[in-house]
């Protein structure tokens, strides 16, 4: 409702950030129902007038994406096709130096109902785009050749539990929230540190959980151990003296 976007939500965050930072949301499965789901654009405006967009931060360049799935009604939104088209677009022609993918969902383990399969895609596109080779779409096919630039990590949330690793070649971090079977319901999140220098992320948890690190240059031949959850624990890699 209204009333909850603007008082819980918003008039907390301002209230947080000081009129100093600014905000920038990742619409998700929730954002799609209730009866003023179809207001998203009249709270949060963005530069490409879409709920998926790109905005510049101090040494990256963010892409926004609208994951926004409701998987119990079997709907799924039509922005999709759309986003896909959109990003590998902005990628051939731009050539910004340090690139980030930011979904609520993100599609990389087995807990199958929170797959996102645009993501999968999205991810294929980066990897060409790091490794400089071609992308078909749609019958259209994008040289990224002459790039310079590189998608280095993935950012996203949405199954409240705390997961690194890599994704086609890319790392990825998935921060965890406030929620009983992955906080105890305490208030819980991550402030994120990049250094591009020394080419790694730092997180620091508030909350529940722990500090974590993200190397942005990750073991790539899949020499991660996998907990009892299912899910993939950062490790040293004994084979190759990186980590996942």
């Amino acid at each position: 409702s209204h009333e909850k976007i603007s008082g819980r939500f918003l008039k907390t965050a301002a209230r947080a950030l000081k009129g100093e930072t600014p905000l920038y949301v990742a619409r998700g499965n929730h954002e799609m129902r209730g009866r003023d789901a179809i207001r998203w654009m009249d709270y949060f405006s963005t530069p490409t007038g879409q709920t998926y967009y790109s905005f510049k931060g101090d040494a990256t360049t963010f892409y926004v994406f609208d994951s926004g799935i409701d998987w119990s009604h079997g709907r799924v939104n039509g922005l999709d096709r759309e986003q896909i088209t959109w990003y590998i677009a902005s990628l051939n022609a731009t050539d910004d130096k340090h690139i980030a993918i930011a979904p609520h969902m993100l599609y990389v383990n087995d807990v199958t109902w929170m797959m996102h399969p645009a993501t999968e895609i999205i991810a294929e596109i980066s990897n060409a785009y790091n490794n400089r080779l071609t992308y078909t779409f749609d019958g259209v096919t994008y040289d990224f050749g002459s790039k310079t630039g590189r998608v280095e990590f993935i950012i996203a949330g949405h199954t409240h539990l705390d997961e690194i690793g890599t994704f086609h070649g890319i790392p990825y971090i998935v921060t965890n929230a406030s929620h009983s079977t992955g906080a105890n319901g305490e208030p819980t999140f991550d402030i994120v540190t990049v250094d591009y220098e020394n080419r790694v992320i730092t997180t620091d948890r508030t909350g529940t959980g722990s500090d974590r690190t993200i190397y942005l240059d990750p073991c790539t031949q899949n020499h991660y151990e996998i907990n009892a959850s299912g899910h993939r624990v950062s490790e040293s890699c004994e084979k190759c003296g990186l980590r996942q």
